[in-house]
Order: structure tokens, then sequence, then C-alpha cells
């Protein structure tokens, strides 16, 4: 009985912690924050996935937003100077001439202007795979394309094809129609 409270004594007097036992629990910890790093990191994967697919649906939501309201605007069926299936140009009542394509090198659809004093082309939408137009006529009759300068266009239908994930495997449409207000 003397010697176990000898032991224990000399346990109670020891201060600290010896260099193997410090490796030894930094090694257990690094461990435990090793295995719990793949949780982390597909956490994150998925964080930025849906962070980025949020984002693409709102930029898509205010590019068809802002295509819809510049063909509404329109004046007179005569202001379409060109139609066809990939694409549109028009004169927009204030006094700029715009053109919507689909840039197909870097998936993005185009806003191009022509004003009277400067040129501007700007990215309207990212990850656009495709851009589609229809146009029909006062009796509801989808009209041929290309046509300039057409005066029975009554209807304008916007078809957007978008790559969710950025490899194609996901595509999601939007799609709208357009009256332009004084037709």
């Amino acid at each position: 009985m003397e010697s176990a409270m000898k032991k224990t004594r000399q346990i109670l007097k020891e201060d600290g912690l010896t260099l193997m036992e410090l490796a030894v629990g930094i090694f257990v910890t690094t461990l435990m924050v090793a295995s719990t790093l793949p949780f982390f990191k597909v956490t994150m994967d998925s964080v930025t996935s849906v962070h980025r697919g949020k984002l693409m649906y709102q930029n898509a939501r205010i590019a068809m937003t802002r295509m819809v309201a510049e063909i509404r605007a329109i004046d007179e069926p005569n202001d379409i100077r060109e139609a066809r299936d990939d694409e549109i140009e028009f004169n927009h009542p204030s006094g700029e001439r715009v053109h919507y394509w689909l840039y197909t090198d870097d998936n993005m659809i185009i806003r191009e202007i022509e004003g009277v004093f400067w040129d501007n082309r700007r990215p309207l939408m990212l990850e656009a795979r495709s851009l589609e137009f229809e146009y029909y006529d006062s009796d509801g009759n989808l009209m041929t394309t290309p046509f300039w300068f057409d005066k029975t266009v009554r209807r304008i239908r916007i078809a957007v094809e978008l790559d969710v994930n950025g490899d194609g495997a996901d595509l999601v449409q939007y799609v709208t129609q357009v009256t332009p207000r004084h037709w």
C-alpha cells in the first residue's frame, strides 16, 4: 500500500507532457482533421454549385426581362431591321439600333447597340447554348425567316437554352412571348 502511495505522489509531482505524448496528440488531431476534409470539400462544392446556379437563373431572368422590354418598345413592325431564327435586329424608340445574337464560341448572348455616336457590344447572358426567335403574323401563323422590314409580325417567341453546370449535361430552357406595344 505504501508503494502505491509513493507512485501516486510521483505522478502528481510530474509537470507537463513528454515530447512523445505531445507528438502522439498532434498526430491524432491531424488524423481527425484530415478525415473531415473530404466532407468539407464536398459541402463547399455543393454550396458553390447551388450559388452558381442561382446566379445563372437570376441573370437569365434579368436578361430575358430586358430583351422582352426592348422588343415590346418597338414602335412599328418595319422597325425590325433583320429577323432570323437565331438573332434579331431592330430600331429602338431611343434611336439606337439593337441587335441580339448568340456568340457560340463563348456560349453567350450578345446585346449590341449601334447608336448615332457610338457602338457597344456586351454580353447579356452567359452559359447560353441556344437562342431562338420565332415570328408570328396577325393570324398566329409562324413566319419563315430570314426577313427584313416586314410589316406583318405581330408576336415574337424567344427561347433560350442555358447550361446550368457548364458541361452540357444539365440544360434549362427559358421561353417567353412578346407583342410589341403599338402593333
